[in-house]
């Protein structure tokens, strides 16, 4: 059985289908797998990234005004959100 021999992280293996035909003097076996994502994938790459893009943007608002760290701050989110 596929399931048994196959590891993947981000998907579940849910169904393996072949069909075998031929295309002229060919032979042709197509195979057709049915995958699921795993939750983690979306928490790790959706939710994770969006928090910290929040905290850091509340953060920014705690630093003082006359700060100059607090424009630094709000350039590095604007990278970081450029960047994903």
């Amino acid at each position: 059985m596929i399931t048994d021999s196959c590891t993947v992280y981000d998907y579940y293996l849910i169904d393996v289908d072949s069909m075998i035909g031929s295309s002229g003097y060919k032979p042709v076996v197509i195979f057709t797998l049915h995958l699921r994502r795993l939750p983690l994938y979306y928490i790790v790459n959706l939710i994770v990234p969006c928090c910290l893009l929040s905290l850091i943007a509340v953060a920014v608002f705690l630093l003082q005004p006359s700060s100059s760290e607090r424009l630094g701050i709000s350039n590095l989110r604007l990278y970081v959100l450029l960047l994903t």
